[in-house]
């Protein structure tokens, strides 16, 4: 692991100090890893979401969508009908 390479090249390894910041590094790196899974996790549901909002626009039109969703219809690909 990255962190453990790190704390290896920490001058004492006995030294309660370097102990506790091994200790801390650690944690950060666990913390981030957890977090950039979390991060992944809710960009696949937003994702999921946009294309629930998309569908039900174009089934039913956008009326049926509320103000604050209808940014999300004209962001990126149109919902129906042909590409130009």
């Amino acid at each position: 692991m990255e962190d453990e390479k790190l704390c290896e090249t920490y001058p004492d390894r006995t030294d309660p100090v370097a102990l506790r910041v091994r200790e801390v590094v650690q944690q950060v790196h666990q913390d981030l890893r957890v977090l950039r899974q979390q991060r992944a996790d809710v960009a696949r549901r937003i994702g999921t979401i946009k294309r629930t909002v998309a569908g039900l626009a174009s089934i039913y039109g956008e009326s049926v969508l509320i103000e604050e969703l209808k940014p999300l219809l004209h962001r990126g690909k149109r919902l129906s009908g042909p590409q130009t």
